[in-house]
């Protein structure tokens, strides 16, 4: 998920039209993991179902705050839910490197880690669902602390 500045706090990333906004909701497909049981994955705005809640987790995403990158031969400022995951990936190979080891697949392991680790985002939404405390469909668990992940994981 993606999220931006909105004042004081972080909220959902929805700048749209124009500029985009974070996906999320619940799948059409995939049951409900027994990790997500939990968390209070919300009903599905399609069909009222309550399968797989995505995203898992959130990043800064807006464009006009974004990440300063190199392509190309030249600097841009890139934002989104793409730009966003390479940050999240860079913060899991960290902290494979401080553990020593592979977190492997992370989804149970961050949603057994959430209330030390995550800072939820509680304002927001993105057209279909609206941020609440806790687990949102907009941006998942929230925003990681990846010290205090790292410190969770023991």
């Amino acid at each position: 998920g993606g999220t931006q500045q909105g004042g004081k706090a972080e909220v959902v990333w929805n700048a749209l039209p124009d500029k985009g906004a974070t996906g999320g909701g619940v799948s059409d497909f995939f049951d409900l993991p027994d990790w997500q049981k939990a968390v209070g994955v919300p009903k599905s705005a399609n069909d009222g179902g309550v399968r797989r809640g995505v995203p898992d987790l959130a990043a800064h995403a807006a464009e006009e705050e974004g990440y300063r990158i190199f392509v190309d031969g030249a600097w841009r400022v890139l934002g989104g839910t793409s730009a966003a995951a390479p940050l999240l990936a860079g913060l899991v190979a960290r902290l494979n490197a401080k553990r020593g080891k592979s977190l492997g697949y992370l989804n149970p392991t961050i949603y057994g880690a959430a209330k030390e680790a995550f800072h939820a985002i509680a304002e927001g939404n993105n057209g279909a669902y609206t941020a609440a405390p806790g687990y949102s469909a907009c941006t998942g668990l929230g925003v990681v602390d990846g010290a205090a992940l790292l410190k969770s994981l023991g």
